[in-house]
């Protein structure tokens, strides 16, 4: 029956031309079956449009005073040594090689979650074979690259198995045999590896080409896709590509993003992929002397004014909505600071330093040229507080002494398009950061594919720094990326000042209960959070319980605690939380700060029951040292 109501509720997220368009997509892989499916990806037969990569990008391979990366490990903390690339990465399983449309792998709480297995089958490794190459000159890794090459090859027929489940999927490992294509020496004996290679990269594409994201499907999945048909189709002469690429990623900027430069998704992480991801083909067409929309770059520069002002001076951001640590680059293999790589990438085509560090990237010196890599350009001032009100976010900040203050509040929609597939039920929630110590922070997203009761808790209200009433959601769960009914938020006010900042906000999500909420930042130390719940005019309610969330950061620990006032420690800050009205709770709850990792910290608490049209809960947050 969940499945019944959940293909119900999915449709009903769908247009008729998207409904039509998937009886089409049903008739081509009826087409796949017969033709393609379980032929190797090297066969120059699966698709008329063959080709060679005969405009490389020229990338430098001048990895100077870097250090080799690691090539068997995905998200910081899995070894992938000796790893089928079937591996479920959960209990020892494999998932099973069957044509990858009838492949079971969501909700799949057995084989784990597909996510993982997919970060493994991206290959960020190859390029970090060739990049260890020439820091070493020893063969031996381009040895194993091709070992590791044609096993995945002879292991993973063409459109069989978990590696083929998902369009975004192929097109980023298609982008990783693209950058490792353009690594390895043009030298003869490696003739038939780059051959290949070449190969597999067209018939990656082609499937791409046709199957691509589109309609409620076309989150940030459409854009990388259409992002890496355009970088290929440059390099291997795909005119119609390019121009498919261009066109479409045009209209998806547009649709996608809100015109002060925050991403509809409501998700932090997803806006940095999509930085990284318009910025790689920029510098590819401008590679080739190529043109590109000047839209692409007005949508950049917002996109980075607003990111880099969540950044902190030591390249910290609060991550909101879903984080998968997705990325299309990656040539360390290990932990690197993804978000200031982005701001760093971007920065070399807005001309204006984002980045607080002072750090050079591997990705940046494989690039740019040294001349442009040595560009110095005027820094961006991010400690000045901001309210972006169509996209929904207010980012308050200052200087405590020397401590940097940084809150978030969040008055936004749910997410993009009919299903919000990457939003999380927060609306008024806050995050606060004081000189990188993360004080009240986002639970994180831990899973997307293996569990839907975790995948649930993470995305749920009562897990959120906000009210939620009766123990339910704001908005309404009807999937692991699909919702029904969403709350509606709307901005009152913005009142941004030297000594004071004022926001007041609301949404609709418990009618015919209302849930105010004001956030007064009383510069440098002081924030009152005033949350007032009312009932809608002429309306009757009846008897209600409330609880006001605040998830403490893992280094967080209390100090003292009395009746209305606790005092919280991180390191060497002190912050002192106080509620006049309402006895605090400190409980435990779980975050995940690394996709796939559960952690327990601490949350406070205020509860409350009510039947009167009004009620208010005030909270005072003072910061310390």
């Amino acid at each position: 029956m969940k499945k019944i109501r959940w293909y119900f509720h999915r449709l009903k997220a769908m247009t008729t031309r998207e409904v039509l368009w998937r009886i089409q997509v049903v008739i081509f892989i009826r087409i796949d079956s017969l033709k393609r499916q379980n032929k190797s990806i090297l066969d120059s037969t699966l698709y008329k449009k063959n080709g060679d990569c005969i405009q490389p990008w020229n990338l430098r391979h001048d990895f100077k005073n870097s250090k080799q990366g690691k090539t068997h490990q995905i998200f910081q903390y899995i070894s992938t040594e000796n790893q089928s690339s079937h591996a479920t990465f959960y209990h020892d399983h494999k998932w099973p090689l069957l044509p990858s449309r009838k492949l079971k792998y969501k909700g799949n709480k057995e084989m784990g979650d597909a996510r993982i297995n997919w970060e493994y089958n991206r290959h960020h490794h190859y390029p970090i074979f060739m990049k260890n190459y020439w820091i070493t000159k020893d063969e031996k890794y381009i040895d194993e690259l091709k070992s590791e090459f044609y096993t995945w090859v002879d292991s993973n027929p063409f459109l069989i198995g978990i590696s083929y489940t998902s369009e975004m999927e192929l097109a980023i490992r298609a982008f990783s045999w693209y950058i490792t294509l353009e690594l390895i020496p043009n030298d003869r004996k490696y003739y038939q590896l780059r051959k290949d290679i070449s190969q597999g990269i067209m018939n990656l594409m082609n499937h791409v080409a046709i199957y691509h994201s589109k309609y409620s499907s076309a989150n940030n999945h459409l854009i990388i896709e259409m992002v890496v048909l355009g970088i290929i189709g440059v390099s291997f002469q795909q005119e119609d590509w390019v121009e498919k690429s261009v066109d479409t990623l045009t209209d998806a900027l547009d649709q996608q993003n809100h015109v002060d430069g925050i991403n509809k998704e409501q998700s932090i992480h997803y806006q940095f992929f999509i930085m990284e991801a318009v910025a790689l083909f920029i510098l590819r067409l401008e590679a080739q002397g190529l043109p590109f929309p000047k839209k692409w770059e007005d949508h950049l520069f917002l996109m980075c004014e607003y990111s880099a002002r969540l950044v902190d001076k030591y390249g910290q951001i609060p991550h909101l909505g879903d984080h998968d640590e997705g990325k299309l680059l990656d040539l360390y293999g290990d932990a690197f600071n993804y978000e200031d790589y982005v701001l760093q990438l971007c920065s070399h085509i807005i001309h204006k330093n984002y980045s607080p560090l002072n750090q050079t990237y591997d990705q940046l010196k494989c690039l740019l040229a040294e001349e442009r890599l040595n560009q110095k350009f005027i820094d961006f001032k991010r400690n000045n507080s901001m309210t972006y009100d169509q996209g929904g976010h207010s980012i308050l900040k200052s200087l405590y002494g020397d401590k940097e203050v940084t809150l978030t509040f969040d008055h936004a929609e749910l997410g993009f398009n009919s299903i919000a597939a990457h939003g999380h039920a927060d609306a008024l929630h806050i995050t606060l950061t004081v000189d990188g110590e993360k004080i009240f922070i986002d639970p994180g997203t831990y899973c997307y594919h293996n569990d839907i009761q975790w995948r649930n808790y993470f995305r749920e209200t009562q897990n959120h720094n906000t009210i939620a009433i009766n123990s339910q959601n704001q908005s309404e769960m009807k999937g692991a990326f699909l919702w029904g009914r969403r709350a509606t938020s709307r901005l009152i006010k913005s009142e941004l000042d030297r000594d004071k900042d004022l926001i007041i906000a609301e949404h609709d999500g418990y009618k015919p209960l209302m849930h105010q909420r004001v956030v007064e930042y009383q510069k440098p130390k002081k924030i009152i959070i005033q949350d007032c719940i009312y009932c809608i005019a002429n309306s009757q309610i009846n008897e209600y319980e409330y609880e006001a969330t605040y998830v403490l950061g893992k280094n967080c620990h209390i100090i003292q605690k009395e009746k209305n006032n606790i005092m919280i420690q991180s390191d060497k800050i002190v912050v002192r939380f106080y509620t006049g009205n309402h006895p605090i709770e400190i409980e435990p709850m779980y975050f995940s700060e690394k996709y796939g990792v559960i952690e327990e910290t601490l949350c406070v608490k205020l509860r409350g029951k009510e039947n009167r049209d009004e009620t208010q809960i005030v909270t005072v947050i003072e910061i310390g040292s």
